[in-house]
């Protein structure tokens, strides 16, 4: 016991920067830009592949596609 050196926390590490500027995007923006299919919804979905919920793209057609494997179900049309 003599001999040990006791251990000190290091400082921890500095936070990530940030956006200068955050704002909200305006609803009628978001609305022009889903409708020219600059931007698509995102929805929790079951993959199929992975068969737990995971966050997806949804297409205009109904299909969607898995931000994790890429995975691409049927839409409803």
């Amino acid at each position: 016991m003599w001999g040990l050196k006791t251990r000190r926390h290091r400082e921890p590490a500095p936070a990530a920067p940030t956006a200068a500027s955050t704002s909200l995007l305006d609803e009628r923006v978001l609305a022009e830009q889903l409708a020219a299919g600059s931007l698509e919804a995102s929805a929790w979905a079951i993959c199929p592949v992975e068969e737990r919920a995971r966050l997806h793209a949804v297409h205009a057609d109904g299909s969607r596609t898995c931000w994790t494997c890429s995975t691409t179900t049927k839409g409803d049309s």
